[in-house]
Order: structure tokens, then C-alpha cells, then sequence
């Protein structure tokens, strides 16, 4: 409510000098327009609004000036796995006469997401004649795709969102680690997305899984997802349930938990886990799909221009451009020294260790067995199952074979591969490892609980 706020007074000002900005396909009116032909760019994104308002606002401008021309932006906003499925689906959507809009662009994500589309054929090379201005790789990942189908266009790091006020009101240790979220005196306060649905939070887990390594990481989310009451739809809900106090903590990607806790009053903190998170690249993609390939080119241009990439990381308040502070990592190394002491984010993740560097191939089978695994176990009855048994394991003192039992992972590392390839394989695919699954876990709750039951 408070960035909607905020942004009210933005999208009028910027309506009224580039024309009309637009979010899930609401075009808010512009009161007056430019004379002359308006050009429109449609981009398909899991950008929160402040980025999609301070970018539509930005590129507009620049726009205008530079090629004299008004445009503005229609967005379909998913999170980042819907993204990749709405690319996928458009086709059979196209077919079937539903009225989706087509997208020039696919702005957020991260590498695999990109890396799949432009494996599928559905993004197209953009060469940049500047890309000598960033590194090839960052902590050991591509910026940029070799035959140039997707680019990194900023960094960012994941960790918790804590809402310390609320956590002190109930006499609650606020969290520091990933592990602490797994405590049992989080029973009830977790807020956690459907890796489904959220990128962010799909990222969080497989970091946890790199950090911890697969065993003792799987146990540590199953402990975590008892400690949910349910799984949220997106990583948003999620933020709003700690925003207000009906949860303490969750996953972020940084430049989300900073914005929040940044406009909280002091009730929230955002956190990376102290040597255990991970910096990765923030991607953008020209579609195969875009109407006005040109047109797109211009708005990854501009994200990589020196304005472009002032509005992820200079505060509001030391800038020309409107919009909202970002609190996003440049991509750029320049811009950490000319703009020193004057950026939002206080760290620079092109020199600082954040603790894990992700072996992407392995990272990209673990995320996606984790699309399985994460809802089998902890949605709909069996999130139910899940919560009320790990409430009578914490009341019995956690009695260790029980706990062992319910927290060791249930497929070896060869298994979880196979199910990762199963899951990528076709597109039912998913459907039907998830049924197989939630019966599995049903039948592993039942046993804990016969188990917990006969001692």
C-alpha cells in the first residue's frame, strides 16, 4: 500500500509528459500527449512496481529525447517461472483465441530462466557494441549469453526479511542465518512462495542447497516449510504477510527486502545471511515475439546506459530522473566509482565475497526437482499434515529417530538429476511427478506420525 501510495503522484506526472504507463495491462490515461505517432513496448516481467514505474518513466524520457518519439510500456507482470510459461504457452494461447498480450521482451529473472528460452528458440541475438564496459562473468557466472540472446543488466544477492519490531513484541530472537528459520521457535512465522511461482524464493532454496549441501539443506527447508502456515502464491504476498506482522521473516531478493524495510519505519531488516548467499546476475531477453525488435533493443540499451543503470542503484533523492529508489547492484563497474558514496546499496558485489557461487548447471536440476518436491510436501492437505506434525514433534521434545525420519531427503542426489529432467521434459510432466510425490509425502507423515504415536 505504501509503494502504491507513493507511486500515484509518479505515474501522473510521467503520464503527463511521455504519455500513459501501464501495469498488468491497466494503461493509466495520460492527460495530455505528444504530437505524433506513440509507439508501444510490451514487456513480460517479474519486476516489482517501483522498478517497472521508475523504468517505463525513464525509458520514456530518454526516448523522447533520443530518438523524438513518445512511447510507453505496457507490462505483463508474472513472477519469474510464469514468465517462461507464458513464453512457452503463447502459441497454444494464440491457437486456442485467448487474448494474451505479446511480449517484446522478458525484463528480470534470472540465468536459467533466460537460458531456457533462448534454448527453446524463443528470444534473438543482440549484439552490443559496448559490452566491453562488463565483465564476462561475475563470481564465476556468464553476464551475458555467448551468441548474445540474453544480457545481465544488474546483480542481486538473496536473504531474509525480518520484521524485528513484531519479533521483539512476542519476545521472539529475530533471525540472521538461513538455518534459524528451520528453529522451531518460528513454528507458525514463516512466510514462504511456491518456487512454482516465485523466483526469488526458488532461488533462496537452491542457495540453501549449495550452501548446506543436499541432505542436511533439504532439512533444513522441510523444517522451514513446517514452520509455514502456507504456501503464498507469490514472493509479494509473502513480503506483505512480515510488512504487517502476521509473519516474521522470508525470502528476498535484496532489492525488494531493502525497499520495504527502507519504507517501514524501522519495524523491518533486511538481511544477507552472513557468508551463505549468493550474488547473481539479473537478465533481460529480446523475444523472438517483439514486434518492434528495434524498439526493444532501445530499452536493453538504455537499462545498460550509465542512466539506466544510476536509476537501480543512486538514491531518488540525488537524481534527475523519477522514480523510486532501487536499491539494485549496477552491472556496470564504473558506476561504483563515479557515483562512490552516492549509491543505496551499500556493498559492491563485483569485488566482495557473499559466501557461495553457484554451480549453475547443478543449481538449475536442483531448482527445478524443487518445483516438485517443495509444493508435494507443503501444499494444500499435506502443508496441513506437515505443520500439525511437526507441532506434536516440537511438544514431544523432537525426538530424534522421528525427526530424522521426517527431515531426511527422500531421494538420493542421481534421483533428484532424474527428476529434474523428468520435470523439463514435456509439459505435463511436472503434473505428474507432483501427484506421484504428494502421495509419497502423505504416506511419509503417516509413518512419522504412527512412528511419533507408538513411543
Amino acid at each position: 500500500m505504501r509503494i502504491a501510495l507513493r507511486f500515484f503522484g509518479l505515474l501522473l506526472a510521467a503520464g503527463a509528459l511521455f504519455g500513459p504507463l501501464a501495469c498488468q495491462r491497466d494503461p493509466t490515461a495520460a492527460t495530455t500527449q505528444p504530437v505524433g505517432p506513440q509507439k508501444r513496448l510490451v514487456i513480460l516481467t517479474p519486476h516489482s512496481e517501483d522498478i517497472r514505474t521508475t523504468f517505463a518513466a525513464g525509458f520514456a524520457r530518454w526516448y523522447l529525447s533520443n530518438r523524438s518519439a513518445p512511447v510507453y510500456i505496457e507490462w505483463i507482470y508474472r513472477g519469474t517461472p510464469q514468465c517462461v510459461q507464458y513464453v512457452r504457452e503463447l502459441p497454444a494461447a494464440r491457437a486456442q483465441g485467448a487474448p494474451a498480450p505479446t511480449p517484446d521482451l522478458m525484463f528480470g529473472g534470472g540465468i536459467s530462466d533466460h537460458a531456457a528460452l533462448a534454448a527453446g528458440g524463443w528470444s534473438r541475438p543482440l549484439p552490443l557494441p559496448d559490452d566491453a564496459r562488463i565483465p564476462p562473468e561475475i563470481h564465476g557466472l556468464p553476464t551475458r549469453d555467448e551468441q548474445h540472446r540474453w544480457h545481465a543488466t544488474g546483480l542481486s544477492s538473496f536473504g531474509l526479511v525480518v520484521n524485528e519490531r513484531a519479533a521483539a513484541a512476542r519476545g521472539i530472537a529475530p533471525p540472521t542465518t538461513w538455518a534459524d528459520l528451520a528453529d522451531p521457535r518460528f513454528y507458525g512465522w514463516v512466510a514462504i512462495a511456491d518456487p512454482r511461482s516465485s523466483g526469488s524464493h526458488r532461488e533462496c532454496l537452491t542457495i540453501i542447497l549449495q550452501r548446506h549441501g543436499w541432505p542436511e539443506g533439504w532439512s533444513l527447508i522441510v523444517r522451514t516449510l513446517a514452520n509455514t502456515r502456507a504456501l503464498n502464491n507469490r514472493s509479494g504476498e509473502a513480503l506483505r504477510q512480515v510488512d504487517s506482522g502476521v509473519s516474521l521473516v522470508t525470502y528476498a531478493v535484496n532489492f525488494d527486502g531493502q525497499a520495504l524495510a527502507a519504507d517501514s519505519g524501522g519495524a523491518l531488516r533486511y538481511i544477507d545471511p552472513p557468508s551463505a548467499t549468493a550474488v547473481t546476475p539479473d537478465v533481460i531477453s529480446v523475444l523472438k515475439t517483439a514486434s518492434d525488435p528495434e524498439l526493444a533493443a532501445d530499452f536493453v540499451r538504455y537499462v545498460l546506459s550509465d542512466e539506466g543503470q544510476s536509476l537501480w542503484g543512486v538514491p531518488r533523492e540525488q537524481r534527475t530522473a523519477l522514480g523510486a529508489t532501487l536499491y539494485h547492484y549496477p552491472i556496470v563497474p564504473a558506476l561504483y566509482e563515479t557515483h562512490a558514496g552516492r549509491l543505496a546499496v551499500a556493498r559492491n558485489p563485483l569485488t566482495e565475497d557473499f559466501g557461495v557461487k553457484l554451480d549453475l548447471p547443478r543449481a538449475a536440476r536442483q531448482a527445478a526437482a524443487l518445483r516438485v518436491l517443495v509444493p508435494a510436501a507443503a501444499a494444500g492437505d499435506n502443508g496441513l499434515r506437515l505443520q500439525q506434525l511437526w507441532k506434536r514433534l516440537i511438544d514431544a521434545g523432537l525426538p530424534a529417530a522421528a525427526v530424522a525420519m521426517l527431515t531426511a531427503p527422500p531421494l538420493d542426489e542421481p534421483a533428484l538429476a532424474a527428476l529434474a529432467e523428468q520435470v523439463e521434459a514435456a509439459p505435463d510432466a511436472e503434473e505428474a511427478a507432483l501427484a506421484d510425490w504428494t502421495a509419497r509425502f502423505a504416506k511419509l507423515y503417516a509413518d512419522v506420525a504412527a512412528l511419533l504415536g507408538s513411543g
